[in-house]
Order: structure tokens, then C-alpha cells, then sequence
């Protein structure tokens, strides 16, 4: 896909979703030239980040509960 194609494909995206989300937690936001790749690189990656996290922490904790049902059930 094309940088032209691209760009109009995720233009929707970015400004119902992504900028509101941007400038709730305090990430200048340009109207004309839009939002700088420096600044966006951590913040998506601390959504991926959270998010793996989230999804680890969770799926451990149910195997340790079931583990601790199972050695109770003993």
C-alpha cells in the first residue's frame, strides 16, 4: 500500500480515536500538520505494552488459581 493510500485510509482513525486520546493525555497535536511520528512512537507503544501486560498478568493469575484448586482439591 502506498503512503497516499494509507494516509487516506487511517485519516478517519486518527481523528476519532487516536488525537482524542492524544490530547487527553497531553500530546500537542497539530491541526494543519498533523501528529509527529516522535511522538506518537511511545505512546503506541505503551498501548501495546499495557495491553501485553494486561493479557499476561491475567492469563499467570488463572493458571495460579487453578493450580492452588487443584493442590486444595488434595
Amino acid at each position: 500500500m502506498n503512503a497516499t493510500a494509507r494516509d487516506i485510509a487511517l485519516k478517519p482513525l486518527v481523528k476519532t480515536l487516536l488525537v482524542p486520546i492524544l490530547k487527553a493525555i497531553g500530546v500537542k497535536v497539530g491541526v494543519r500538520g498533523g501528529i509527529k511520528l516522535a511522538e506518537l512512537i511511545p505512546i503506541a507503544g505503551a498501548i501495546v505494552g499495557g495491553g501485553t501486560n494486561c493479557w499476561v498478568v491475567n492469563d499467570v493469575g488463572h493458571k495460579l488459581l487453578k493450580k492452588v484448586k487443584q493442590i486444595k482439591r488434595k
